[in-house]
């Protein structure tokens, strides 16, 4: 066996900051590395999404299975679309519920 497939296999160990957010319909996230952190995060106040630092180990676990996130040299940033059952995941481990759709009843009314 070769030791690239072993290396192939090793989680990222930089995962610092997750982005997170609907455009649309469409979920998307994306991990980013401490290297990336600041630009990620002015990134996701511009698009209108969440970042997450990455603290815990269940946050990891999660993050580890989003597609790595870039940003250009120009400053723009790719958070590609993802599952939704991941998605879902990650709005667990952030605290975060999904948005309803149509808002409560109880809501409308004031």
């Amino acid at each position: 066996m070769s030791g690239k497939s072993n290396l192939a296999q090793k989680p990222p160990v930089d995962i610092a900051l997750v982005v997170f957010g609907r455009k649309g319909a469409k979920p998307h996230a994306s991990r980013f590395g401490t290297g990336a952190m600041k630009s990620a995060q002015e990134a996701a106040r511009a698009m209108g999404m969440r970042a997450l630092r990455v603290v815990s180990d269940e946050q990891r676990e999660v993050a580890r299975r989003l597609p790595k996130g870039t940003v250009s040299p120009k400053g723009r940033t790719t958070v590609p679309a993802v599952a939704p059952a991941l998605y879902n995941k990650l709005l667990a481990i952030a605290g975060t519920d999904p948005a309803p759709s149509t808002p409560p009843a109880s809501r409308l009314r004031m």
